[in-house]
């Protein structure tokens, strides 16, 4: 249903010189999410890790002629940071 609507919104967006955007939003950890580490049996192994948890948030957008948009930071994006960002 949503791709019989599509050309609809492009006929709209041309008439009021809007831009149609694809956009996604996605954030990353820099510590893993699983720590399984493999040992002699009986002996158990020790990860060594920084305790910090550093993470990036990014947010991406594409419009319909290919052009490409980002953000990153290092903190998580709310709903005015994504408002701001289109």
């Amino acid at each position: 249903m949503a791709q019989q609507r599509l050309p609809i919104y492009v006929k709209e967006a041309r008439e009021h010189n809007a831009t149609i955007l694809f956009l996604d939003e996605s954030g990353m950890q820099s510590r893993p999410n699983v720590r399984r580490t493999r040992s002699i049996r009986g002996e158990s192994r020790q990860m060594s890790m920084k305790e910090a948890r550093d993470k990036i948030s990014i947010v991406s957008a594409v419009s319909e002629k290919e052009d490409l948009f980002f953000s990153m930071t290092h903190e998580s994006m709310k709903d005015h940071d994504i408002l701001a960002f289109l």
